[in-house]
């Protein structure tokens, strides 16, 4: 788990896990209202690109709701592309993964 703090307080978090020798997924990436549009997410893709380079893995994955269109937005401004996968994510909409090199 990675951590990002703005004035001393949390302001945001990723949790990371290595999928397979090559690839980390991006379990989860979260950053508090007031933290928006302040560079703490991007700090967070940053930091969890250089955690999946030291163990190894060239790649960077994560999955978005297809309907979630700020998260889309923030990972393809961050460097993430479309893998063209998908999955449900429930019975009524789905998920799609997205990956960056890293």
């Amino acid at each position: 788990m990675l951590v990002v703090e703005a004035a001393g307080d949390p302001a945001g978090l990723a949790y990371l896990r290595i999928e397979d020798p090559r690839e980390a997924g991006l379990w989860s990436l979260w950053v508090a209202p007031a933290a928006r549009r302040r560079g703490a997410g991007r700090a967070l893709v940053e930091a969890a690109t250089a955690w999946a380079a030291e163990r190894g893995a060239v790649r960077l994955a994560v999955w978005v709701a297809a309907g979630n269109h700020p998260a889309r937005a923030f990972f393809a401004a961050a460097g993430f592309t479309p893998t063209g996968a998908s999955r449900p994510f429930r019975a009524d909409s789905a998920i799609e993964e997205f990956g960056r090199q890293v």
